[in-house]
């Protein structure tokens, strides 16, 4: 192992280990599967993932030789909520954005603690980002016969992160004349908008509030034109070693040349899965855009996908149809099985990790796929909470309704997918018991 300043690169590690080990959207909601009482199941952001300019930090650095553009791409996304309440009764959400998490849910998050750090903002853009928003519904016993999940209406708003926006989530609103190679590894990760809600049901005495959290990842391509300068930049370590920034930090690790494409899935092409000392582009994650379901009979093995559809998709069904759209209904008895398959329109993403090698005790560059998971809400009946490669081979599930069902009740499923990086979709099952 090359020698150098133990203690620096030890704090580097683990300052990166905790910070790309947590898996975006899996532990921020909840996760039970009865649906009873108050929950805010998902938030889904259109797109997931914001690109940054390394302009943001550029344009406050002092160096003659790297010119400035002005290059601040800017990004207006789409915010869908999942909540709900099978009960019923006043509801209200209320939803604050916070560059950093501040209390539970941004709940101590004040603005005008920003508003100081810039000289020259669109205080109208600055405000309506970090303005509060507040939503109230009474979910009636009709909205309950024709929805039994009881899921809260709330309107898809929009989220414009302008430059402003996103140099305050970067941490770029101070005066910055000097880039330490070490604070690179930080522009190689990726910082986060917060949108934290909390929901209120007045009308009962248990469980009566619901607090969430989303995030909302903000990075910048180590591929960015006014970044690769800075990464193949070389300096002199404090063992008289001359490095390149990239080598400093990972390594081993050189940027991929260009025009090199990002892989191709070649199922267990190492090239595409394991160890890598290249860096790639990093492509602005998306959504898993589930298409539908299809159903499951008697013959099929939920628990197999063939050899060619895990090599092609990851362990995802994919295909551009379905024989049931995503909010599909049934008519069933009492006590049968629901057996489906979610179909996506696109497959599994390549994408990038930093992991600490426990041997070496240094960061690895590691290519990855990411694997969907499902998580399965219930009015009533059973079914497994968690689906997806890494809990029990692929999304496919079976609904098991309960036996006590009457002729003309309902109960409604509800799945969440996510990805590992905060991509997120849902879909909806409802059945109608008949004789």
């Amino acid at each position: 192992m090359r020698t150098m300043n133990m203690m620096f690169r030890n704090f580097l590690i683990v300052c990166c280990f905790f910070s790309w080990v947590t898996w975006v959207g899996c532990g921020e909601l909840d996760s039970q599967e009865k649906l009873e009482d108050l929950r805010v199941l998902a938030v889904r952001v259109e797109p997931p993932d914001i690109r940054a300019s390394f302009n943001h930090f550029l344009a406050r650095i002092d160096n003659e030789e790297i010119p400035s553009l002005p290059i601040f791409p800017e990004t207006d996304v789409s915010v869908e909520i999942l909540a709900l309440d099978p009960r019923g009764g006043p509801l209200t959400l209320n939803l604050q954005n916070c560059p950093k998490p501040v209390g539970n849910a941004c709940n101590r998050f004040d603005v005008s603690s920003l508003r100081s750090s810039f000289a020259q903002t669109d205080l109208d853009a600055f405000n309506a980002f970090f303005q509060p928003r507040f939503y109230e519904r009474e979910l009636l016993e009709e909205d309950l016969e024709n929805d039994p999940s009881g899921r809260i209406p709330v309107p898809t708003y929009n989220l414009s992160f302008s430059r402003d926006i996103i140099d305050s989530i970067l941490g770029t609103t101070q005066s910055v004349e000097t880039l330490a190679p070490e604070r690179v590894l930080d522009l190689l990760q990726s910082e986060y908008a917060y949108i934290g809600i909390v929901a209120r049901n007045s009308s009962v005495d248990e469980v009566a509030q619901e607090i969430a959290t989303k995030r909302i990842p903000v990075a910048i391509d180590p591929h960015d034109p006014l970044l690769l300068p800075i990464l193949d930049q070389s300096f002199n370590t404090p063992e008289g070693e001359d490095l390149s920034i990239i080598d400093f930090l990972i390594p081993g690790a050189t940027l991929c040349p260009l025009p090199d494409a990002i892989p191709e899935s070649e199922g267990d092409d190492p090239l595409f899965q394991g160890t890598s000392t290249c860096l790639y582009p990093r492509p602005a994650n998306k959504n898993p855009t589930l298409v539908g379901f299809n159903w499951l009979s008697e013959e099929d093995d939920p628990d197999v996908l063939s050899t060619e559809e895990k090599r092609a998709n990851g362990e995802i069904f994919v295909d551009t149809r379905s024989e049931f759209t995503k909010n599909v209904a049934f008519a069933a008895r009492a006590g049968e099985q629901i057996r489906l398959r979610p179909v996506f329109e696109s497959g599994a993403e390549f994408h990038q990790v930093f992991l600490l090698d426990p041997n070496a005790f240094r960061l690895e560059l590691v290519n990855r796929l990411e694997d969907f998971a499902g998580s399965h809400y219930v009015t009533r009946g059973s079914t497994t909470f968690l689906r997806g490669p890494q809990f029990d081979g692929n999304l496919d599930f079976t609904w098991t309704l309960p036996e006590d069902a009457q002729p003309g009740e309902s109960d409604v499923l509800i799945i969440v997918y996510r990805d590992q990086r905060g991509g997120t979709d849902w879909g909806q099952v409802k059945v109608t018991y008949t004789n």
